[in-house]
C-alpha cells in the first residue's frame, strides 16, 4: 500500500485522528495535489475538539513526535501555512495572504510565516509590513541569514539605507559566502558614499 492509501483508511477508521488530515495534506502537496492537499487542510483547519478525539488531540500536545510541537493549534499553523504556500503557487495572492496570517494567529512565533507574509508584501510593495513580519520572523529565528537579507533589502527600498546595511552585514556574518548579500551590500555602500 501506498502512504496514500495507507492513511485515506487510517482516516476511515479513524476520523477523529485529526493529524492524518495533515500528513494526507503533505502527501498530496508533495504530489502536487494542490487541490486535494487544500481539502485537507481545510478539514483540518475547522477541526474542533470534541469529547470523541480530546484524549487523542491531548496526546499530540504532549507528543514530541508531533511536527508542530502545539497540538492541534500547531498542526492548524502548519496546516494555514502550507494552504498558503499552495496559494502563492497558483498565485492567488490574497487567498495566500489570509492563510498566512491565519498560521500565525495559530502560532504567533512562526517564522516561517512572518518571513513568507513578509516577502508577499514586499511584493505588492507594502513595504511598512513587510520588514514588521520580517522583523518577526528575525525575532522568532535571528541566525537566518535570508531573513536579514530579505529586510535589508525591504530597507533599501524604502531608503533606510544605513539600516539596509546593518541587515546585510549581519546576513554576511551569519553566512560569509553568501553572495547575493556581498552584492547588495556593495551596492548600499555605493549608495551610502554618493549621499554623504
Amino acid at each position: 500500500l501506498s502512504a496514500e492509501s495507507s492513511l485515506v483508511s487510517a482516516l476511515a477508521l479513524y476520523p477523529s485522528f485529526i493529524d492524518l488530515k495533515f500528513y494526507l495534506g503533505l502527501i498530496y502537496q508533495r504530489q502536487g495535489k494542490a487541490n486535494e492537499a487544500l481539502q485537507q487542510y481545510d478539514e483540518l483547519l475547522r477541526e474542533k475538539v470534541t469529547g470523541e478525539n480530546l484524549e487523542y488531540n491531548l496526546g499530540l500536545i504532549y507528543s514530541k513526535d508531533d511536527p508542530s510541537q502545539g497540538g492541534l493549534s500547531g498542526l492548524k499553523a502548519y496546516a494555514a501555512y502550507n494552504s498558503g504556500l499552495i496559494y502563492l503557487q497558483k498565485k492567488e495572492i490574497d487567498l495566500a495572504q489570509k492563510s498566512l496570517i491565519q498560521s500565525i494567529e495559530l502560532k504567533p512565533n512562526f517564522a516561517e510565516a512572518h518571513a513568507i507574509l513578509g516577502n508577499l508584501y514586499d511584493l505588492r510593495r507594502e513595504y511598512e509590513p513587510a520588514a514588521d513580519e520580517l522583523e518577526e520572523a528575525i525575532k522568532d529565528s535571528p541566525d537566518n541569514p535570508v531573513y536579514h537579507y530579505n529586510l535589508g533589502l525591504i530597507l533599501a527600498k524604502t531608503k533606510n539605507l544605513t539600516l539596509a546595511k546593518q541587515e546585510l552585514e549581519m546576513a554576511l556574518r551569519l553566512s560569509p559566502d553568501f553572495k547575493l548579500a556581498q552584492e547588495k551590500l556593495g551596492l548600499v555602500d555605493s549608495l551610502l558614499s554618493i549621499q554623504s
